[in-house]
């Protein structure tokens, strides 16, 4: 396994030993890479790694671990970051073994921001699913999180639709209802070989805590799962922009998971992005948590709790897995 120490020090072998190396990318990568097309940016990129795979260090910074594109090239980040995972996704790139360790986690989610399902290939399908199905088993207690909300590429993945209106795989699913979320929950339990958590008969549902199936978490566990023995406000920080998208940061749309600042569990997006449904029944209402990008600041808290009728659906309406471990 190659290190980043190791990649760059290749790279700075290959600049000492040709000069012009460094001259030619300084002149020609930087007006490819920042331009509006595609094109421009795909050019760039085949001048870039004709000089081997270590290249991509002239384009990348190590941030705690996570590789990001340098503020050098920027002008069309989504673009150089599509084909940054392209290539080290490939397994006899210098950097497979770094992507496979997590290093690029935040990238290559933010790849697959505008990308569909079903337009993936089978291989990206995999890598993909691999990192948003992560479950996070919680400190001191026998049970585990989805380190994530529920992504449309994993919703797709079993339920074979995409009912979201905000389109991308890495994206939260939404514009679901709670009984959608249960049978979900039965169906990728049932797909897992575990027992399933919900026995439903239309429109009662009757949940087995003890099983070993996906189900939705009670109120109370959720918020102990945001909180995550800490004493923030907002699940993570006392700063909501730090780990939400609310009405006041998210350009009224939700986002790609995992990109704000996890809270003291590792788990992301807690508050805001997409409300998440609970197991909690009020009168006829059923209990969600967490806020969402069209929701205020207020709704983001972490004692805040939310109500709706179990049949109601809109775009910032989600859920987070949660298992009992037996």
């Amino acid at each position: 396994m190659s290190t980043f120490e190791e990649l760059t020090g290749k790279w700075e072998l290959l600049c000492d030993s040709d000069p012009e190396v460094s001259s030619v990318l300084e002149e020609k990568l930087s007006p490819l890479l920042n331009h509006k097309e595609e094109e421009f940016v795909k050019q760039g990129m085949e001048l870039l790694t004709q000089f081997g795979g270590c290249s991509l260090v002239f384009i990348l910074e190590d941030k705690e671990g996570s590789f990001e594109i340098t503020k050098k090239y920027l002008g069309n980040v989504r673009a150089v970051e599509q084909c940054v995972i392209e290539e080290v996704t490939k397994e006899e790139s210098d950097w497979f073994a770094l992507f496979d360790t997590g290093s690029f986690d935040g990238m290559f989610l933010r790849s697959m921001e505008h990308t569909e399902w079903s337009s993936l290939s089978e291989n990206l399908q995999q890598r993909l699913l691999q990192e948003v199905r992560k479950m996070v088993e919680v400190p001191g207690k026998k049970y585990s999180i989805g380190k994530y909300q529920v992504t449309q590429a994993l919703w797709e993945s079993v339920m074979e639709d995409n009912p979201s209106w905000f389109k991308g795989s890495s994206g939260p699913v939404e514009n679901v209802n709670w009984f959608d979320c249960v049978e979900f929950c039965n169906k990728l339990s049932e797909k897992e070989g575990l027992e399933k958590a919900y026995t439903i008969n239309g429109k009662k549902v009757e949940c087995n805590f003890d099983s070993n199936g996906y189900r939705l978490p009670t109120a109370d566990e959720w918020e102990y799962c945001a909180r995550s023995g800490e004493s923030f406000i907002y699940s993570g920080s006392n700063n909501c922009d730090e780990v939400a998208w609310t009405s006041e940061n998210s350009n009224s749309q939700t986002h790609v998971v995992g990109q704000k600042k996890a809270n003291g569990f590792g788990l992301y997006d807690m508050s805001g992005n997409v409300d998440e449904w609970c197991w909690d029944k009020e009168v006829s209402l059923r209990v969600s948590r967490g806020g969402c990008w069209c929701y205020g600041a207020r709704d983001a808290r972490v004692s805040y709790r939310n109500r709706n009728l179990p049949s109601y659906r809109f775009d910032g309406q989600g859920f987070r897995l949660f298992r009992t471990i037996r």
